[in-house]
Order: C-alpha cells, then sequence, then structure tokens
C-alpha cells in the first residue's frame, strides 16, 4: 500500500518562505531551541526501554510530541533571514542542503551547539548525537551575523524560543567542527535521515 499526501498553500503579499538556496560565505549559522533530546528519545524507544529519570522523559515527550517552528520559521523571514530549513532529518544534512548548492561548506563551533544540558553531562561526545543524529523539529538557518543577532531577539520576545550561533558558512566545501580548539572534518556518509535510502 502507498499513501500520498500533498500540502498547498500562499504566503500573504511581500513574505517570503525561508529557502535553502542564496547562501553566501561568511554568513552565521544559528539554530532554534534544544538539540539531542528527540533522538535520545528515539534511542531508549528502539532500546525498549522505559524512561526512568526525569530527563529521559523529557527525551522521550520530545520523539512523542515535537513542536513544529512554524511561528519560529515566520519570525525569522520576518527578521530578514531568508535562508533557512528544518532539522528534523539531521542537522548535517540541513547544513548541506543550505552550503552545497552554494559551492560552500561550514565550520561548526561543539561547545556552541544548544545540546540538552543531561546529554551534554552524561555523555561523551554529546555534539555527535546533536549534529548527525535527526529527529529535532528545530530550524537552522544562514545570515550576516547581525541579521541574527536582531533575529536572536525578536525570536525571544515573539516566541520564548533560542536561537543559537553554532558556526560559519565557509568557501571551503565540506562540514568541519571545532572540538576542543581541533577541527575535525566530519564525512557525511551515513549522517541523518535519507528518505531514499
Amino acid at each position: 500500500m502507498v499513501l500520498t499526501a500533498a500540502l498547498y498553500g500562499t504566503l500573504p503579499t511581500g513574505r517570503r518562505p525561508l529557502r535553502r538556496s542564496g547562501a553566501r560565505a561568511g554568513w552565521a549559522l544559528g539554530v532554534t531551541g534544544v538539540l539531542g533530546r528527540a533522538a535520545a528519545g528515539l534511542g531508549l524507544l528502539l532500546a525498549g526501554k522505559s524512561p526512568r529519570t526525569a530527563a529521559e522523559r523529557r527525551w522521550v515527550r520530545s520523539q512523542y510530541d515535537p513542536s513544529p517552528r512554524v511561528g519560529a520559521g515566520q519570525t525569522l523571514a520576518e527578521s530578514g533571514i531568508r535562508v533557512g530549513g528544518d532539522i528534523s532529518d539531521g542537522l548535517y544534512r540541513e547544513i548541506e542542503r543550505i552550503a552545497g548548492p552554494a559551492g560552500l561548506g561550514a565550520t561548526i563551533e561543539a561547545d556552541q551547539m544548544p545540546l540538552d544540558r543531561d546529554l551534554r553531562r552524561d555523555r561523551d561526545h554529546a555534539w555527535a548525537g546533536g549534529l548527525m543524529e535527526s529527529e529535532d523539529y528545530e530550524l537552522v538557518c544562514a545570515a550576516p551575523r547581525a541579521v541574527l543577532d536582531a533575529a536572536q531577539r525578536r525570536l525571544w520576545r515573539t516566541e520564548r524560543l533560542t536561537l543559537t550561533i553554532i558556526g560559519t558558512l565557509t568557501p571551503e566545501k565540506g562540514i568541519r567542527i571545532r572540538v576542543d580548539g581541533r577541527l575535525v572534518s566530519i564525512p557525511s556518509l551515513g549522517a541523518g535521515y535519507d528518505h531514499f535510502r
């Protein structure tokens, strides 16, 4: 059996959607909310484990009851951001989709990633889950730093949602992450979720 769904809509005059195209080298990368919770929740569920701690219950709740960032996307667009997308297939995969077509790469700062506090405390290299795994219903966007700074303030005022700057788009292709002062190249194989793999 095959089920297919399509959704159509319109934008008000003068509004533009966030698109993956149009990125420029030197632009900052920002991500909404907190990373890693939904993937951690999925990991518990796939292992057949029941959540025992408040943190584990938070992770499973993020998997079962995500909050699509529709309002946040509108706020980012109203703040002048034109490039972005959702990271439900994985942060790494979405950065690739933004940087790749423009012939760019990216440098991500591991210590700037807004990881769940319990994941950061309890797991070595927790940044790897936040970057490479999927499931988070958050947004990543790219713009000049001043535009992202203004969007941070507006997003907190309107949505009570954080926008954290995690890196920069670079003229060199490929995605790298700075961990403990070392720059590490990350191969794309197996990162995130690919609908056609």
